[in-house]
């Protein structure tokens, strides 16, 4: 694969220019073809869901990828195990044939990255993971969700939004007074730029702020301890 390839691939569904919120874009071509893939995604999810039972008899797991099954829109088939001390997270994407695992240099990663690879290319013959040269690319004039011009990825892109944050330290480090008050100064950013949507008079997808705030304020949801032979409880 190139990064021409790639890039053609992003272009094929996602319109350039133009913001999720904005005026227009579930009228392009390009957000026709992301629900339907997403739809074929959920017609074919039990092909993923048994790999997922699969690493389940090695590893915990998580599947990332229910939302699909109401009607969610992803780029991706997205998941995570444990691994002593972390979670690692892979994606297989649903726009071409591609895969990721989120590696971030962690010495525990590479044994269970490879276990991985040899798990996703069985389940889906002809798939190669992006490498990292290409897919930190950043596409400048493609907007996601919360991703604005000139941040967007193509591992965003073709495999999840959630990509860099798919692999990380597990149980997560306490979340400090200071980040809490970043996250709350995000919120107050966002309705502020709705409520001058609302000015202007152009269409607003409203989020749920307090469950956000609450979300924010709790403490890290821990998964029940299961038996796992690599460590993680």
């Amino acid at each position: 694969m190139t990064h021409a390839e790639l890039l053609e691939v992003v272009y094929r569904f996602y319109p350039r220019g133009l913001s999720p919120w904005g005026l227009g874009y579930e009228d392009t071509e390009e957000s026709y073809r992301q629900r339907e893939a997403a739809r074929r995604g959920a017609a074919e999810y039990p092909r993923w869901k048994a790999m997922i039972t699969r690493l389940r008899a090695r590893y915990s797991s998580t599947d990332h990828s229910l939302r699909l099954l109401g009607g969610g829109i992803d780029p991706g088939y997205s998941g995570d195990i444990g691994i002593p001390g972390r979670k690692l997270g892979f994606h297989v994407s649903l726009l071409g044939p591609y895969y990721g695992i989120r590696l971030t240099g962690d010495p525990g990663e590479p044994p269970a990255a490879r276990d991985l690879a040899q798990e996703i290319e069985a389940t889906f013959p002809g798939y190669a993971p992006i490498p990292p040269s290409q897919g930190d690319e950043v596409v400048p004039d493609v907007s996601l969700d919360g991703r604005w011009f000139g941040e967007t990825t193509i591992y965003e892109c073709l495999l999840a939004q959630a990509w860099r944050w798919s692999s990380e330290p597990w149980p997560p480090p306490p979340v400090s007074p200071e980040k809490r008050a970043e996250e709350k100064a995000a919120l107050e950013a966002v309705r502020v730029r709705l409520r001058e949507r609302e000015r202007l008079g152009l269409p607003v997808a409203r989020p749920d702020f307090e469950a956000e705030e609450r979300a924010a304020a709790r403490p890290p949801s821990r998964r029940p301890a299961r038996p796992d032979p690599h460590g993680r409880t």
